[in-house]
């Protein structure tokens, strides 16, 4: 029996312990459950915290943002466009802020236009503007709403009539030339040929005639200065039509000081004495041509003067019926024949007052007037 109730107290003992164990179990389970949820709450509540904070920071950041987006200003000082009126110019683009531009002599006005990227910037330095002749400047400042400040400038030139040009090119050479300190070559002299225009120190470019068959020209030259070195250049081979010859003028250590050309025309004849040979030739062929003209016009004239004599005289035989005499022996008998023929002539004006000529045939006047001839005799 007492084998039994041991074993009895072990079992008991062994189930009580168990008991304790699984209720130890489910505590710590309980526990452990509780401190998740406790843990997940709290992550909850965390988070929860986290997206209000987050929330209240983004509508604090949204509200300082739109505060500082409506006090912030514009600074745009660009252009969109940029012109005159009239004679305007193309190629504008808002980031080039210079340009050149030429307008003719006669304008003298201009309106300057402009317009802005945006539309609260200023714009000043438009509208009409007097222009001067040569080189205008014209500046067009943008201003932007924050105060930035860009400006586009007008290089404008009105151009110079005709004259003025060359009076400015005139004095342009004449200034350059004064600005020249006179080095190079003090004398230049080309087989005693004319040099155009006339030989300068300071001038450099020359052209000259030659007539000849020469290969090489005598060039004489001085420098302004004894050290100075001279060389020339192309004076070889010359041939017939342009050549150029350089002449160099340089220091010793051979920096140059100044360089002359001459552009040289080579004929093998005098092409204008033998045109104006010729032309002296026609004029004397031409002279001749009208004398001879001239002479046969005169010789004309004289032939049909006898002409007319002879016809006449031949005439006055047919009309008066009496000849004129050319032998010896019938001279003594011309005086009295032209004594009747100026009688004939008295008569017969006498007689056309009377008569009416006009409608009486030849025969009949010839009649008429023979008739009074044989009664004269």
């Amino acid at each position: 029996m007492r084998v039994n109730e041991k074993k009895v107290k072990k079992i008991m003992m062994t189930i009580a312990i168990m008991v304790v164990m699984l209720l130890g179990i489910m505590v710590t389970e309980n526990e452990a459950a509780n401190e998740t949820n406790t843990t997940t709450q709290n992550a909850a509540k965390t988070q929860t915290n986290e997206n209000t904070t987050k929330q209240t920071n983004n509508s604090m950041n949204s509200a300082t943002e739109n505060k500082n987006k409506t006090v912030e200003k514009s600074s745009n000082a660009n252009l969109s466009n940029l012109g005159i009126k009239p004679h305007d110019f193309t190629g504008f683009k808002y980031g080039k802020t210079s340009y050149e531009v030429s307008v003719p002599e006669e304008t003298d006005t201009i309106e300057v236009y402009a317009t802005a990227q945006e539309a609260k910037a200023k714009i000043t330095g438009t509208g009409k503007k007097t222009l001067k002749k040569g080189n205008n400047t014209i500046q067009v400042v943008v201003t932007a709403e924050n105060g930035t400040q860009k400006t586009y400038t007008l290089n404008i030139t009105r151009e110079e009539s005709k004259e003025e040009k060359e009076k400015d090119t005139q004095t342009e050479v004449k200034e350059e030339v004064e600005k020249q300190d006179g080095k190079g070559l003090a004398e230049l002299k080309i087989n005693n040929l004319n040099l155009v225009p006339e030989f300068n120190t300071n001038v450099y470019e020359y052209t000259m005639k030659y007539i000849g068959e020469d290969l090489k020209l005598n060039i004489e030259t001085k420098a302004t200065q004894e050290d100075y070195v001279v060389e020339i250049v192309g004076n070889n081979n010359l041939q017939e039509g342009e050549n150029i010859i350089t002449i160099l003028v340089s220091e010793k250590n051979g920096e140059n000081i100044a360089t002359y050309q001459i552009t040289v025309n080579k004929s093998l004849v005098d092409e204008e004495a033998i045109a104006k040979e010729e032309a002296e030739k026609k004029a004397k062929q031409q002279k001749i041509m009208i004398g001879t003209a001239v002479g046969v016009v005169l010789l004309i004239i004289v032939i049909m003067v006898i002409i007319i004599r002879r016809r006449n005289r031949n005439i006055a035989e047919e009309f008066s019926g009496i000849g004129f005499y050319e032998d010896d022996e019938d001279e003594e008998e011309m005086p009295r024949a032209l004594k009747d023929i100026d009688e004939q002539e008295d008569e017969i004006e006498e007689f056309e007052e009377e008569e009416d000529f006009d409608n009486m045939s030849k025969d009949s006047l010839k009649e008429k007037y023979l008739n009074g001839y044989t009664s004269r005799k």
